[in-house]
Parts: structure tokens; sequence; C-alpha cells
């Protein structure tokens, strides 16, 4: 399984204490499957990973993933303190990617084309503050 699948499943069973074989099952159990819900919206939107892997984690039909994931987007609009833990994950912080004028670099390798959340973090970063993971 992938470092990042491992991160956020790990955090998810944590919190909602649910454990990974109730996360594959089919069970319905509101609970059990909010917190997959959640596994999916996380992996959904902070890796690269597409629909289809991440239903395979899941053992579920990527347009399954697609549902879950809207349907969790609608709900947090509507109550954000129920899913406010979602956005005190721990980032797994491989780089720390600074602006240097209109170019953020990455201060462990340098570089600034092989991180393809550089983009995403100038568009949304402040000044010199570090911002991120890639």
């Amino acid at each position: 399984m992938n470092a990042h699948v491992e991160h956020y499943l790990n955090f998810v069973t944590s919190h909602t204490k649910v454990t990974y074989a109730q996360l594959r099952s089919h069970c319905r159990i509101r609970h059990i499957r909010e917190a997959r819900q959640c596994l999916a919206y996380l992996l959904r939107y902070n890796t690269k990973m597409t629909l289809s892997e991440i239903g395979k984690v899941l053992n579920r039909h990527y347009s399954t993933i697609l549902h879950s994931t809207e349907v969790l987007n609608d709900e947090m609009k509507l109550y954000p303190n129920k899913y406010k833990w979602m956005h005190k994950i721990p980032t797994t912080d491989h780089h720390n990617i600074l602006p240097s004028k209109e170019v953020y670099i990455c201060q462990r390798c340098g570089s600034e084309s092989h991180h393809t959340s550089a983009l995403y973090q100038w568009q949304t970063a402040t000044d010199r503050e570090a911002v991120g993971y890639c």
C-alpha cells in the first residue's frame, strides 16, 4: 500500500475508530459509511490517485467514490463543524517549498519544476511562508 494511503488511512481509522476491514466491507451503518467517505475524500483531493485506484483501496467502484466525495463535499459546506477534524490532518511534509519572487523553490532539492503542487502553492501561498508539501 502507498505511504500516502497509509497516512490517511491511519488518520481516519484513529479518529473514527473504524477498522480498515470495516471500511472495505459492504456495511452501510452510518459511522462506517461516513468514515469511508472521509477517507475517499482525503485520498481524492490530497493525492494524485485516480478514482479507480481509490476504489480498489476501499473495495468500491470508481463511480461510488465519485458520488461519495461529492456528497461529503456538500455535507462539509452544510455542517462545517462536523468535519473540522479532517482539516487537522498532519501533512507528510517531504519538501518545504518557499516563494522566491514569482517562482516557488523546494528547500530540500532546490527544484521548481519537479513538484506538481508547486503551482498550486504559488497560487495560494502568502509571501515568505513555508507552504504545503509535494
